[in-house]
């Protein structure tokens, strides 16, 4: 399997996706690293939104992990 940090699998988006790419080398895709801010409260409307989006991506991509840094 593979695990992917959460801009390369939305830099994907423009290629085409990840998922045919995962088909063709018979890879599994794991889980993603993504970061969040944790300190900003003017942040958090954003940051909530892109930890749901990546986790979204995540399962939709058939992985089960999303490692918060």
């Amino acid at each position: 399997g593979i695990e992917l940090f959460s801009w390369q699998i939305d830099g994907m988006e423009a290629f085409g996706g990840l998922g045919p790419v995962l088909q063709k080398h018979k890879l599994a895709l794991i889980g993603s690293y993504t970061g969040v801010n944790l300190t900003d409260p003017a942040q958090r409307q954003a940051t909530i939104a892109s930890a749901v989006a990546t986790a979204k991506n995540v399962k939709r991509l058939g992985g089960t992990v999303m490692v918060i840094g």
